[in-house]
């Protein structure tokens, strides 16, 4: 039977980036892509870390592994306008940069797997080590209702979250975390 895991993304997954797609064919794949060239710089960089979601299958004695999807995270704030104009406030968030399943695993609860993983995450990094009150996402088409299905709210007209040159055109989301 095969064994699932997440894990950070390193070196050693290079290899199973080939075979991982989440568009039908001679689309381009902005998560494959991401995965290629940007997960790496961001992990060295400081800007996100990338988990992978791994398959691991013994085949005549030998361990093969595929990639099934990814997340990727980073600290991020939710901006909120004063009502009188004044400054902005800033309230610490997690942000939710990358989450892609590889198109041959879908409906299978791996999505559902690594959103498990992150609240877990953003959890414990509020319970432990940092202020944080929201998870916040730029969700990207259809993905608006999947967040939906975790709670994620569209962000009002008075507050946002920093956007990069990818995610302009994306619907900012956010869910407050729960305090103990």
């Amino acid at each position: 039977m095969p064994e699932r895991y997440l894990e950070p993304f390193n070196q050693g997954h290079i290899d199973l980036l080939s075979d991982f797609c989440v568009v039908e064919k001679d689309e381009y794949d902005y998560f494959k892509d991401y995965l290629f060239t940007r997960a790496w710089i961001d992990n060295e960089q400081g800007i996100a870390k990338t988990i992978v979601y791994i398959e691991e299958t013994e085949v005549n004695g030998k361990i093969e592994k595929k990639l099934l999807g990814f997340y990727a995270i980073r600290c991020s704030s939710l901006i909120i306008d004063s009502l009188d104009g004044g400054e902005k406030v800033g309230e610490p968030a997690l942000e939710i940069v990358e989450l892609a399943v590889h198109k041959n695993y879908r409906s299978q609860g791996i999505g559902t797997e690594m959103m498990k993983d992150i609240f877990a995450t953003a959890n414990k990094l509020k319970n432990d080590f940092l202020g944080i009150k929201h998870l916040v996402v730029c969700a990207k088409g259809a993905a608006k209702t999947y967040y939906e299905g975790f709670n994620f709210k569209e962000i009002p007209g008075y507050q946002k979250i920093p956007r990069s040159y990818d995610n302009q055109s994306c619907v900012g989301m956010s869910v407050r975390l729960s305090f103990k």
